[in-house]
C-alpha cells in the first residue's frame, strides 16, 4: 500500500494530514463564510488568498518570468507541458505533503504535490458537502465502491471487501461485483449499515442494476459519487434501489477546481477553494460549452497557475457575462459537468470529430448504462446495461438517435453486455478510441471522505 493509501485508511492519519487541527478549522470556518458570502466579498477573498498563490509560483522556475504581473498576463497551463517538468512548479520544500498522480490517459502520467493546506482545504469542501446532506463526515460509516483492487480478480471467492478505519469504512471491490456474487455484497451491506455510500457513478450504476434486476433494495441513507461524469439516470436509480438522498462532487488530482451537486442535479463551484476561469470552447446544440480553467488558492508548494483541466461545463447559449462571473464564483449553478473534452467525441471521416455523442442514449428507457467502443475508422458499437423490458424497439431508437450524430460511412451496432470496460484505475469512461491512447477520464486520485 502506498502512502495516499494508508493516509486514506488510517484514521489518525486521516485526522493528523486531512483534517490538521488549525488549518483544518481554519479552512472549513471560511469555506462555510464564503458560501453565505455576496458576490464583492468572494471576489476580495479570492483577490487576497491569489496575491499569495502568486507569490509562491513566482519563485518557481516555471514562474519567475511572470513574477508580479498580474493572472490575466500568466499564460494557460496544459498538461502536456508540465509531464516532466513537475519540479520547475515546485516553489519549497515542505513537509508533510501529499503526492498524487494522475490517470495518465496519454501514456505518461503527471505527478502533483500539495501542502497541507491544500490537503485540509480541500477534505474540509468534501466534509461540507457531506454535512449538506446532514451526515457527519468525521462520524458516519461508509461504505465505498469505487476502484481499491481489494484482491486479484481472478480470485472470486468471498470476502470482497476490507475494513478500515477501526471498522467504521468498508472498502468494497467494484470488480468482484456480478450477479453471481451481488448476494455477498447485499449481506455485507445490511450487516454494515452504512450511512454512506460513496462510489465511483459507473459502479453505483452496476449495484443498483443488479439489484434491480434481482428484485432487491438495499437502505443507504446518502449516496455520494465522483470521479466520473455523472447521467441524471443514475440519480434516479439510486434512490429507487437505496432510498438515498445524493451528492456528486468534481474535482482534479490538480485541485484547481471544486463543485458540488445535490439533487436538482445542477453544479456549483465551490467560492474560496479557487479561482475558475470560463473560456468558450463551443456551442452544442441547445448549450453552450466553456473550458475550465482553475488556480489554486491554497497550494504554496505547488501553485498552478491558470491551469488548463480539460474537462468542460455546460450552460444554456443565452448565458451572458455577467452570468458566467456569478457561475465561476458560485453565485448561480450550471446544467452540468461533461468532463474532459476528448471523452465525448468519436472519430469521423477524414479526421473530423464528431461531438454530441453522449446524448445518443437521451429518451432510452429499459437501459442502465451505455458506452461507445470505436475500434476503427469506420466502426462503432454501442454497448449498452439492459434493463427490464429492453428489446428491439429500444434497439433501433438507440441506432435512430446515432444517426442524428454518426453518418452511414460509420457502420454503427448496438451490442448488450452485463459490465461496461474499465480502465486500470477502475473507471468507465463513456468513448474509447481504440485508434487512439487518448481515453476519457477524470482525476484518479481524488480522496475518500474520510
Amino acid at each position: 500500500m502506498n502512502f495516499n493509501g494508508f493516509v486514506k485508511r488510517s484514521r489518525m492519519m486521516t485526522d493528523c494530514l486531512r483534517r490538521a487541527p488549525v488549518l483544518y478549522t481554519k479552512a472549513r470556518t471560511q469555506l462555510e463564510a464564503m458560501s453565505q458570502a455576496a458576490l464583492p466579498e468572494r471576489r476580495a477573498f479570492t483577490e487576497t488568498r491569489l496575491r499569495t498563490v502568486l507569490a509562491s509560483a513566482g519563485r518557481t522556475a516555471y514562474g519567475r518570468r511572470h513574477a508580479g504581473s498580474p493572472i490575466a498576463s500568466w499564460p494557460l497551463l496544459d498538461k502536456q507541458d508540465l509531464r516532466g517538468h513537475e519540479q520547475d512548479l515546485l516553489s519549497q520544500w515542505q513537509w508533510p505533503r501529499m503526492k498524487n498522480r494522475t490517470s495518465g490517459t496519454t501514456g505518461t502520467p503527471l505527478t502533483v504535490y500539495r501542502s497541507l493546506s491544500s490537503i485540509a482545504t480541500e477534505q474540509a469542501c468534501i466534509d461540507l458537502t457531506i454535512a449538506r446532506r446532514g451526515l457527519d463526515a468525521r462520524e458516519m460509516r461508509m461504505a465505498v465502491l469505487r476502484g481499491d483492487a481489494i484482491k486479484p480478480p481472478d480470485d472470486r471467492t468471498p470476502p470482497y471487501w476490507t475494513e478500515c478505519e477501526g471498522g467504521r469504512v468498508l472498502i468494497l471491490s467494484s470488480a468482484h461485483l456480478t450477479a453471481e456474487t451481488l448476494g455477498h455484497y447485499i449481506s455485507k451491506l445490511k450487516s454494515f449499515a452504512p450511512d454512506c455510500l460513496f462510489a465511483y457513478p459507473s459502479s453505483l450504476t452496476a449495484l443498483c442494476a443488479l439489484l434491480d434486476h434481482a428484485g432487491q433494495r438495499l437502505s443507504v441513507p446518502l449516496a455520494l459519487t465522483s470521479s466520473e461524469v455523472l447521467d441524471p439516470a443514475t440519480v434516479s436509480l439510486a434512490r429507487s434501489m437505496l432510498g438515498c438522498r445524493f451528492a456528486d462532487f468534481y474535482g482534479q488530482a490538480e485541485r484547481v477546481a471544486y463543485a458540488e451537486s445535490f439533487d436538482d442535479g445542477s453544479y456549483r463551484f465551490v467560492p474560496g477553494y479557487a479561482l475558475v476561469e470560463l473560456h468558450f470552447n463551443r456551442n452544442e446544440d441547445d448549450e453552450a460549452l466553456y473550458d475550465i480553467v482553475g488556480t489554486s488558492l491554497w497550494n504554496t508548494l505547488m501553485p498552478l497557475v491558470r491551469f488548463r483541466t480539460g474537462d468542460l461545463i455546460s450552460v444554456p447559449k443565452q448565458t451572458t457575462e455577467p452570468e458566467l462571473e456569478a457561475i465561476a464564483y458560485g453565485m448561480r449553478p450550471f446544467t452540468r459537468i461533461y468532463g474532459r473534452d476528448d471523452g465525448i467525441y468519436i472519430h469521423g471521416p477524414g479526421g473530423s470529430r464528431i461531438y454530441g455523442v453522449p446524448k445518443i442514449l437521451n429518451g432510452i428507457k429499459h437501459v442502465y448504462q451505455s458506452q461507445i467502443i470505436q475500434p476503427t475508422m469506420d466502426q462503432v458499437v454501442i454497448n449498452v446495461v439492459p434493463a427490464k423490458g429492453f428489446c428491439d424497439e429500444d434497439r433501433a431508437a438507440i441506432i435512430a438517435n446515432a444517426r442524428t450524430k454518426i453518418p452511414h460511412a460509420i457502420d454503427v451496432t448496438v451490442a448488450t453486455c452485463q459490465r461496461l470496460e474499465t480502465t486500470k484505475a477502475g473507471k468507465t469512461p463513456f468513448v474509447i478510441r481504440r485508434m487512439t491512447l487518448g481515453r476519457s477520464s477524470m482525476a484518479d486520485s481524488t480522496p475518500v471522505p474520510a
